[in-house]
């Protein structure tokens, strides 16, 4: 799952994953729904701070009666609003975290794009040696996640395997 902060800072980047991910979520309402979080946490806390500062007025009042009794239905009023909003603060939270559940990680630029897995690279053997039964420019042809089972079983010598290079996307023989 994105983190979203990163949404926020690269909503065009999301975006464009989505786009070719094929993925339906949209990331202008998941960025309007976190902005509503934002604002409702924001006026909520701002709540719980004037109520300790009324609790402080309170005890600050000392004997004056008539003053408690105002900053007491002052703070209940307070306690009240916090009391509404946190439902629905609660509610847009869980809505946030489900969309997010959504957002498809962004993919490495190299990364082929397709719809499903038919459109998956196929990737051609590249060896620099004669030293497996591949051999290099051949029309043999290595998927990813095979190409070490093929190059322990093809190598004349048993000891050295057949990997696969991710960055350079070639495979290769090693010791």
């Amino acid at each position: 799952m994105l983190d979203i902060a990163f949404i926020r800072n690269h909503p065009d980047i999301v975006k464009e994953a989505a786009r070719v991910k094929y993925n339906p979520t949209d990331i202008d309402y998941l960025l309007e729904v976190d902005r509503q979080v934002l604002e409702l946490q924001r006026r909520v806390e701002d709540a719980r701070a004037e109520q300790n500062k009324i609790s402080n007025r309170i005890r600050a009042a000392g004997k004056d009666r008539a003053r408690r009794e105002a900053l007491i239905a002052e703070g209940k009023l307070l306690a009240g609003q916090i009391k509404a909003m946190e439902p629905l603060l609660h509610e847009l939270e869980e809505t946030r975290r489900q969309l997010l559940y959504l957002v498809p990680n962004v993919p490495d630029p190299s990364s082929p794009i397709g719809k499903d897995e038919s459109d998956n690279v196929r990737i051609l053997c590249n060896l620099a040696d004669q030293q497996c039964g591949i051999v290099k420019g051949s029309p043999d042809v290595l998927e990813r996640g095979v190409a070490s089972r093929i190059g322990k079983n093809n190598c004349r010598n048993r000891q050295k395997l057949l990997t696969f290079n991710t960055s350079t996307e070639k495979c290769h023989c090693s010791a």
